[in-house]
Formats: C-alpha cells, structure tokens, sequence
C-alpha cells in the first residue's frame, strides 16, 4: 500500500509555474481499484513509439454508477494549453474538438513560454 500511495503524490506534484491551472489529474490502478466500466474502454495506443494502455472514460451524456452523468460539460470548465511549440494549432484543434461535441468549454493558451529541449 505504500507503494501506491508514494505512486499517487508522485503523479500529484505539480510546478509551480502551473499553479493557476485548477485541474483534475485522473490515474486508473486497475491492480487496486477495478472498474469494470473502465477495463471495457481499455485501448492499447501507441504513444513516443511504446505501447501503452490506456483507459478511455466515457463522456457520451449517459449515467453510470450512481447515476452520474458523464459529459464534456459537467467534467471541464476550462481548457489551458501548456507550453508547446504550436500552441495556436493546438488551441485551434482543441477548439473545433469541442464544437464539434458541442460542448460549451473555454479553450485558451497559457502565458508560460515554451522551452525546447536540446
């Protein structure tokens, strides 16, 4: 149980330069918590070139569980983009994503300037 609790404040750290970000970090440990909800939207991607699973969560308007309805609109107020080489294409795509959901969320860019790394 330490190991996931020291994995969790790991995922938990944030920057300080990221402070004005209120955002959610969602983890799915499967070995500690099973959903079987979330094992049905399981997909293996492959992201930098190394497979990885992921985990899809639903936002189609629809009640799971407790009856909670899970859509772009009761789960995000706002969304910042971060630091990125792009960050005009990346607001526009996020954009025309939540339009086309017709989901009523701010999308914006954030002040911190984009560092590439050598």
């Amino acid at each position: 149980q330490v190991r996931y609790f020291l994995f969790t404040m790991y995922l938990s750290i944030k920057h300080l330069g990221f402070s004005e970000e209120k955002e959610w970090r969602l983890f799915y440990l499967p070995e500690v918590y099973y959903s079987k909800l979330m094992d049905e939207n399981k997909d293996i991607i492959c992201f930098n070139g190394y497979p990885q699973t992921i985990y899809k969560i639903p936002l189609d308007g629809k009640s799971y569980n407790n009856g909670t309805v899970l859509s772009i609109d009761n789960l995000v107020d706002e969304i910042i983009i971060g630091p990125c080489s792009e960050p005009a294409l990346a607001h526009d795509a996020i954009a025309s994503l939540m339009q086309r959901e017709n989901a009523d969320v701010k999308v914006r860019c954030c002040d911190i300037p984009f560092r590439k790394n050598f």
